[in-house]
């Protein structure tokens, strides 16, 4: 998928300190089995020790929400993008509409690096390819 230059800029202006963004909607949904948002964690050193200043998840959802499932899993040392109104996700070209099943509109699994204001990375998917094995290998 190719991400436009006015893209990249929302998605900028939304967040500008961001490095690497991975989308947790179909685990915040309880759709997968394994725990991604682990991985996340147990990998954090070695992401950080290639230079990631910001890991970040991004999720179609209240910020209440998301802050107390952070604080659950323990996860407080990665940033929480609560996107509301999916403007986030309609940002970066990964909304998709769930109105069939209740959900409305919400955001494909994906993860993405930015460095210096420009996509390095973007993979769009299962998690390997938007999981944080596949972020580490990219790095």
């Amino acid at each position: 998928m190719k991400i436009s230059d006015g893209s990249i800029q929302k998605v900028l202006q939304m967040s500008p300190k961001l490095e690497n963004l991975e989308e947790h909607g179909d685990y915040l949904r309880g759709l997968l089995a394994e725990d991604p948002s682990l991985r996340w964690r147990q990998l954090r050193e070695a992401i950080k020790a290639k230079g990631v200043d910001l890991i970040a998840v991004h999720s179609v959802n209240d910020p209440h929400v998301l802050n107390a499932w952070n604080k659950q899993q323990g996860s407080e040392e990665i940033e929480i993008i609560a996107d509301w109104n999916a403007d986030f996700a309609k940002a970066l070209g990964v909304d998709a509409d769930m109105s069939k099943t209740g959900l409305g509109i919400r955001a494909k699994r994906y993860a993405l690096i930015v460095k210096n204001g420009v996509v390095t990375y973007f993979g769009e998917g299962d998690l390997d390819v938007s999981g944080a094995e596949a972020i580490l290998e990219a790095l």
